[in-house]
């Protein structure tokens, strides 16, 4: 998973800045919407009963879960490369104080 996630970071900081905030602001918040709005869509969709699921929303919710973390990775790892961007990027280190000179 590291050597993954190390590819995938690799990857992103070859991408332009608006289009990692993009798919960090997507990654993030539109995973949210794709898995609510796709339990209720199997919910009133006749996926759920008294029960708890039925047999054919398993799976659906399965994926629906599977797409949820990939876009959270995504969404993360667009995240942490603008962070180090901007990390690397400062002229001052964190503990030194710069009077405007």
């Amino acid at each position: 998973m590291r050597g993954r996630n190390e590819a995938l970071r690799a990857k992103l900081r070859g991408t332009p800045r608006k289009q990692r905030v993009l798919y960090g602001s997507v990654g993030m918040i539109g995973s949210l919407v794709v898995l609510l709005g796709g339990l209720v869509l199997i919910g009133n969709f006749g996926g759920l009963n008294k029960d708890g699921l039925t047999l054919w929303a398993w799976p659906l919710a399965a994926m629906l879960g599977l797409l949820f973390v990939h876009m959270q990775v995504l969404g993360a790892a667009s995240m942490i490369t603008l962070v180090q961007d901007e990390e690397t990027a400062r002229r001052f280190a964190a503990s030194e104080e710069h009077r405007g000179e």
